[in-house]
């Protein structure tokens, strides 16, 4: 639980960026001839350089790819969302806040189909009086580029995004205050107890920003998720309104393609979903299907999935609501590993992702997807189906003892309270916490251990707000329990006395 002073005033900062669903779409393009690897014309697609190829190589004996990606579905997964305002990325939105094993810690509201300043009027409402998603902080996107080359998404797209598709949100009862991207990368990455999970949905340079400013946030980041690119077919510039001679390239690699070298080169685990994985077009059953469910949050994706139904005049693609169950479910998709960089140099393939060849572990892009499993999860998220994955293997069992009792003390802000039962087992509600100056009581369920620190989920909140908040309990050898949580940008901490 984010135990915070400002619960009512959620002060968000934001992430990271993915691209897509463009308001019309075509059937798949064919393959680019001829391919990367051995170009037979003059106008043939570049190949990676050697100096490409010696940036991207490991220079000692790699991890497994087990170790670089484990499985994500062993315990709580704090998630920042970067996106540039798609229209799936309102589904990718309701996904992460209603998937049980995801903590969405940050928004970054990102340059890509929308203007970050002019889209903080309308997208923050979204997120926090129709999602409820109180804890999650907020960001705009940096306006700085890396690419003196580099593009926009058409302006009539981006004027039709900034108002929020056209949808009709509530008032705005929120109040809020964002930060600017990459500080807000940097605070939450280096603030979360576990390794953050970063999704780019649109212009990376936010994520490049922050690697650049502290390198030392990639410690504790598990993998940035990535929608973007295109290996092994061509790209998606021409769905816009303006003629454009660049058949390479993905939008979201084009409009910065220097940020998103930056992030490959860097060192970070990345998993990338081009095109090539993303070509489910939506069909009308799946229009039946959602339009059932009854969710506040799932009632605009379904507004939303029926307009572009009849601006396409069939079906559509959800390019970025797919990539977003890669976060959880990445078994859906079939991977590659292998080094990846882009084109940078201007012309007809700037923008346009290669495959190095070089083994590297570390960056894997899916290659094909199971959209009937990505389908089920995704409509088993919004109708609040999927189960809570368990912490720890189901063949443990973890009780603890230590922390019976009841813990007092007071964190410079607010004074807290917890009572823990005698014996207090994993994923169990185990025990209760107050916060007298807000009337703020609650439930705590035991969801993780680290060592010796226990991780907490709160619940059943008297103010109304939903759960996925959590906090920390350590043990200390003078045997107080020191108490720490992360929310809304900021750190409360405190020691613990037993009473």
């Amino acid at each position: 639980m984010k135990l915070n002073w400002k619960l009512l005033i959620p002060t968000v900062l934001t992430f990271s960026i993915l691209a897509g669903c463009a308001p019309t779409v075509e059937e798949p393009a064919a393959e680019i001839p001829p391919s990367v690897e051995e170009p037979t014309a003059e106008n043939s697609p570049p190949t990676a350089t050697s100096e490409m190829q010696e940036e991207n190589t490991p220079t000692s004996a790699p991890p497994t790819t087990e170790e670089i990606f484990p499985d994500p579905l062993t315990g709580r997964i704090p998630v920042i969302f970067s996106h540039g305002g798609a229209p799936c990325d309102i589904g990718g939105m309701v996904f992460l806040a209603k998937h049980p094993n995801v903590d969405f810690i940050g928004l970054v509201l990102s340059r890509g189909e929308i203007h970050p300043e002019i889209a903080v009027d309308l997208w923050p409402v979204f997120l926090y009086d129709v999602l409820n998603s109180k804890g999650t902080a907020l960001a705009l996107g940096s306006d700085e580029r890396m690419d003196p080359n580099s593009h926009e998404f058409p302006e009539a797209w981006r004027e039709f995004a900034d108002n929020f598709w056209g949808l009709a949100l509530p008032e705005q009862v929120t109040e809020f205050e964002p930060a600017l991207g990459p500080d807000l990368i940097i605070d939450l990455v280096n603030n979360s107890p576990e390794k953050v999970t970063l999704v780019a949905m649109a212009s990376m340079i936010d994520i490049a920003l922050a690697l650049q400013e502290d390198p030392g946030i990639i410690d504790n980041i598990s993998h940035v998720v990535i929608m973007g690119g295109a290996f092994n077919m061509r790209g998606n510039l021409d769905e816009g309104p303006d003629p454009i001679t660049n058949e390479a390239a993905e939008w979201n690699m084009y409009i910065d393609s220097e940020a998103a070298k930056y992030v490959f080169n860097s060192g970070v685990p990345v998993s990338i979903i081009p095109l090539d994985a993303t070509q489910y077009y939506v069909q009308p059953e799946d229009l039946n299907s959602i339009n059932t469910i009854d969710d506040p949050g799932v009632n605009y994706v379904s507004e939303m999935w029926d307009q572009q139904f009849g601006w396409a005049g069939g079906g559509f693609f959800i390019w970025d609501t797919i990539t977003i169950t890669a976060v959880t479910n990445p078994e859906n998709f079939v991977w590659t590993y292998d080094g990846v960089d882009v084109i940078t140099e201007p012309g007809d393939f700037q923008g346009q992702t290669i495959a190095l060849n070089n083994g590297a572990q570390h960056t894997r892009f899916a290659t094909d997807a199971d959209y009937d499993a990505i389908l089920d999860q995704l409509f088993e998220t919004f109708r609040g189906e999927t189960a809570l994955a368990p912490s720890a293997p189901s063949d443990q069992d973890i009780t603890i003892t230590e922390l019976a009792g009841t813990w007092e003390g007071f964190t410079g802000e607010f004074h807290i309270t917890f009572y823990v039962e005698p014996e207090c087992e994993l994923n169990e509600k185990c025990g209760t916490f107050e916060i007298p100056e807000f009337s703020l009581t609650g439930d705590i369920t035991f969801v993780n251990v680290d060592g010796n620190v226990y991780e907490f989920e709160a619940t059943n909140m008297s103010s109304g707000q939903p759960g996925n908040d959590y906090e920390y309990l350590q043990l200390l050898d003078d045997g107080t329990l020191f108490y720490s949580t992360i929310g809304s940008g900021v750190t409360n901490e405190a020691v613990l006395e037993r009473k």
